[in-house]
């Protein structure tokens, strides 16, 4: 059994998703993730989509609600282009973070980690003032809109993206509805 997102296509192919040994390979797997985060509710509903009893026969890995799936990891690096975020540790104690498990200060709060995260375990929250990515700990101060006050992006982002888009700086003065 082979992963779909690492077998190159070719003509003539012939592939089998719905047999006996992929759907036990489904299930087994399934189990491997709900033991690394139990408590989350994407993988339960995978989980009986699939025909899945409730729970894992493995034991829970304490503590952690991320599958190490990677996706948040890929979308800062080859999307948003910052690195903030990386594998951190081996085996059972792998976890993702900033380097050495510290706040990622290269962070620009921009939330695409959140966005991608399947089991929803990365939390963004903003409030007037700031925009934390909670998961990592990671403060930064809203840049608030000059027509109408709004606060719409972290200024740490602003400084980011003007520096790789080469985006002239009024862009970055007013939210998204005032612009139009």
């Amino acid at each position: 059994v082979v992963t779909s997102c690492t077998f190159p296509v070719k003509e003539g192919l012939e592939i089998e998703t719905d047999t006996p040994r992929v759907q036990t390979n489904r299930k087994v797997l399934m189990e491997l993730l709900q033991a690394r985060a139990p408590e989350s509710k994407e993988l339960k509903d995978m989980a009986v989509r699939i025909g899945l009893k409730s729970g894992s026969s493995f034991e829970p890995v304490e503590g952690s609600d991320c599958i190490l799936c990677g996706l948040c990891v890929r979308v800062c690096d080859e999307v948003v282009g910052v690195n903030a975020i990386n594998f951190n540790g081996r085996g059972g104690e792998m976890h993702v973070g900033g380097p050495l498990m510290t706040t990622p200060e290269a962070c620009i709060g921009c939330g695409a980690c959140v966005y991608v995260c399947p089991v929803d375990c990365i939390k963004m929250v903003d409030t007037a003032e700031e925009r934390v990515i909670v998961k990592w700990d990671r403060h930064l101060p809203l840049k608030k809109c000059e027509s109408c006050g709004w606060p719409f992006m972290p200024n740490f982002q602003a400084l980011q993206f003007k520096k790789m888009a080469d985006i002239p700086r009024e862009f970055f003065t007013k939210c998204q509805d005032c612009r139009r």
